[in-house]
């Protein structure tokens, strides 16, 4: 979603943009919420040592311990860290043929091993961990310095979605092919499943005997998926839909606030047997009232709605 903004804006556009619609949200939303944060998980703690007073914490914990916690605003900084890489990649391989480049994009989508293609550098990568658990890559939530893992997992990911939107009559064939590739993300997902054991704690660990068949499976599961959902979108949600941007629009407001409230209402509504729907209309209904018409909605969204209306929608349907 980054590359479309590049080609009318220019490269200079683009130096501008970023920072507002990325960094801006990210230092001023890390401000505002780690205090609501850690004030929800220490109410939290006290809520379930029944109104006790804590203990000390031990010397060397507390939340600087393991470097800056970026909380869940990790994913900014790490969009910060691939703009900055993709502008270098421009000046550093601008001796390669972008025709190249797209021709081996076509050749890798239109044929059958992209899943195969853009799996193996995580492979690798996950492979070489030091400790690996089995729920996937590890949050790089702390610290300012990239982690590798981070860096080549999402990266790659970055990489792809910035080559097709260059082709993005590419997409028709991720549209056809999508029940092929929701099968094989389905299936892989059981086969990872199955030979880690299904553990049913978070913080279990892979094997060292079943590292890399792991790795390789659970690198391909995630690439069928991405494969698929973008084809299942394509296939059924393309035509336009003011609802449907309408959502689209709040989600990067509700990424933003959801952590603080989730936690308080965790604490709250510890022992309370309730839906997850509670929380969605608080988050849409705190972005119809607080953002969507004033100056939030221009910096998070790139323009402001007046009150009252819908999103707008596209003259036609989005065809590749």
């Amino acid at each position: 979603f980054a590359r479309p903004v590049f080609p009318p804006k220019g490269m200079g556009g683009f130096v501008r943009d970023r920072p507002k619609r990325i960094a801006l949200p990210m230092v001023v939303g890390w401000v505002i919420l780690a205090p609501l944060i850690i004030a929800a998980v220490v109410w939290a703690a006290v809520k379930a040592a029944g109104g006790e007073p804590l203990p000390p914490p031990p010397p060397d914990s507390g939340p600087f311990a393991r470097g800056f916690p970026l909380m869940h605003l990790w994913f900014l900084y790490y969009l910060l860290v691939f703009y900055v890489l993709a502008l270098l990649g421009r000046f550093a391989f601008g001796w390669v043929s972008r025709e190249w480049v797209d021709r081996g994009m076509r050749v890798l989508v239109n044929g059958y091993i992209a899943p195969i293609v853009f799996a193996l550098p995580l492979v690798v990568c996950l492979y070489t961990l030091p400790d690996w658990q089995w729920i996937g890559i590890p949050t790089p939530e702390y610290g300012f310095t990239p982690q590798l893992h981070a860096v080549v997992g999402f990266g790659t990911a970055f990489v792809f979605g910035w080559l097709l939107h260059r082709q993005t009559s590419l997409l028709a064939t991720l549209e056809r092919r999508w029940p092929l590739h929701l099968v094989l993300a389905i299936a892989a997902t059981i086969g990872a499943w199955v030979i880690v054991d299904a553990p049913m704690s978070f913080n279990a660990y892979v094997p060292e005997s079943i590292r890399l068949p792991y790795a390789a499976i659970y690198a391909f599961a995630v690439w069928t998926w991405v494969f698929a959902i973008i084809g299942l979108a394509l296939r059924f949600f393309a035509t336009p839909s003011a609802k449907i941007r309408y959502l689209a629009d709040s989600s990067y407001w509700m990424y933003l606030l959801h952590l603080p409230l989730v936690f308080a209402l965790q604490a709250l509504m510890m022992n309370w047997p309730l839906h997850w729907t509670l929380k969605f209309p608080i988050l849409l209904g705190s972005y119809d009232f607080l953002v969507r018409s004033t100056f939030l909605g221009q910096i998070l969204n790139g323009r402001r709605y007046p009150r009252g209306t819908a999103a707008a929608t596209p003259a036609t349907a989005i065809t590749p």
